[in-house]
């Protein structure tokens, strides 16, 4: 999936969802991971928008550090997963 459409997937979830950062493939807009977080939880997307996560007892801060640094183990939570829009032919 591209950029934009993992921008609005996650804007999807109608919840308070930072994104991070994006991990992009050699092809330009492939996104290959995604990172993310809400008020008790690190979120991480794989490139077709399943999600893992890892919850945190504290409140994280508005400027998240680099979760890859901070999270040990992520559990596979379908909680997140990406729903992604179909594109319309007509």
């Amino acid at each position: 999936m591209r950029v934009r459409e993992f921008e609005r997937a996650i804007e999807a979830l109608n919840g308070a969802i930072f994104t991070d950062e994006m991990v992009i493939g050699p092809k330009g807009q492939e996104v290959r991971a995604a990172y993310g977080h809400g008020p008790h939880v690190w979120i991480k997307w794989d490139g077709s928008g399943q999600s893992f996560t890892c919850y945190s007892e504290e409140e994280l801060p508005m400027e998240a550090l680099d979760p890859r640094n901070e999270v040990k183990q992520w559990d596979r939570n379908a909680v997140y997963d990406l729903q992604f829009e179909q594109a319309t032919t007509n």
